[in-house]
């Protein structure tokens, strides 16, 4: 385990920690605030320790100047601002139900995008640990860097879209398990159902954006989540206004479908990457994969709907992960899958 996941772990043990304390003492919302405030500095604080007792960096206010501050921030500011917007459109959603539907709109739509927000963060936790290497190799060369940037969208995309369609499959159960039948869990797992398949298309670009500021690119996706913010809002309104919840997450997912073209189109054109090479080496087995799994999965459910078990959409979507693994394994001298992801076994 590397030491920022393991600070990363620390912080999530606070978390609960804290969060358990803040409930079992009353200390209500202020506690739990507070015990959120001190997750989030412990990791960054147990980093400045680990740099001090490593002696891996030394602070010293005469290394700063102006001009290695400026080029730092020319840099961050481009690639904060891709992610700042692209927080703003992800988080509309909450400000649009809030404004046309009621506060318990707001706590269903909630908990759908917990769901599809879960996906996203095993994406991030699949890229994050190769942002290092990417950007030394990129700093060498380009042409070295693109089979580990291949494995890494193959992987991503892959795991994240076996992700997407088990919640996706299992959502009227699971949704039914978690909050209980006192509220809509249909409305909700039908919410968190469009929100993971507008995922599947929006996994496409989210471990580019990280590549390209390894590659000393940053903000390139800048337009392509401009574009996806205007769109997202602009129809969300009428959308939330006929729908609710669902208007919204689809307000959020349909637009993908121009947007994700767009960014595709301005990462390759930095990252020197072909759209036939990323066609054959990623989308065509992973939708293969996938593709055979869905396959099999209706089939299954077909056979076994007239028992009416209790937890069918949950069993499915067990299904459907064995077989994920199935196909993985069936698919492997096909494909390559062993060999492309072979790729990543560098320092990382």
């Amino acid at each position: 385990m590397t030491i920022d996941r393991r600070n990363q772990v620390v912080g999530v043990i606070a978390r609960v920690i804290g969060t358990s304390i803040a409930l079992t003492t009353e200390a209500g919302i202020l506690g739990i605030a507070i015990a959120e405030l001190v997750a989030l500095l412990i990791p960054s604080l147990l980093s400045i320790v680990s740099l001090y007792l490593r002696r891996i960096v030394k602070f010293k206010r005469a290394d700063l100047s102006i001009s290695t501050l400026r080029l730092m921030l020319g840099f961050s500011y481009r690639s904060f601002g891709v992610n700042l917007i692209g927080a703003l459109t992800l988080q509309s959603g909450t400000v649009v139900v809030g404004l046309v539907g009621s506060s318990a709109d707001v706590t269903y739509y909630n908990a759908a995008f917990r769901i599809y927000s879960g996906v996203r963060q095993l994406l991030t936790w699949t890229v994050d640990p190769f942002r290092p290497a990417l950007s030394r190799i990129f700093g060498k060369d380009n042409a070295d860097a693109t089979p580990v940037l291949m494995s890494i969208l193959l992987v991503s995309l892959g795991a994240g879209s076996a992700a997407s369609c088990f919640l996706a499959i299992s959502a009227p159960d699971l949704v039914e398990l978690w909050l209980g039948g006192t509220v809509p869990t249909d409305v909700v797992s039908l919410a968190s159902q469009v929100l993971l398949i507008g995922l599947l298309i929006n996994m496409i670009h989210i471990p580019l954006a990280p590549a390209t500021d390894a590659a000393g690119k940053p903000g390139t996706l800048i337009w392509g989540q401009m574009l996806w913010l205007v769109l997202c809002v602009g129809i969300s309104f009428p959308l939330a206004a006929h729908f609710g919840i669902v208007g919204v997450a689809l307000a959020l997912s349909l637009p993908l479908v121009l947007v994700e073209p767009l960014m595709l189109f301005l990462a390759m054109s930095v990252l020197d990457i072909r759209m036939s090479s990323w066609l054959r080496l990623v989308a065509t087995p992973v939708l293969a994969i996938v593709g055979c799994s869905l396959a099999l999965t209706a089939l299954v459910g077909v056979l076994i709907e007239r028992f009416n078990l209790e937890y069918y959409w949950l069993i499915l979507g067990l299904g459907f992960g064995l077989c994920v693994l199935v196909a993985t394994a069936a698919l492997d001298r096909t494909y390559g899958l062993r060999k492309s992801i072979s790729a990543l076994n560098i320092d990382l």
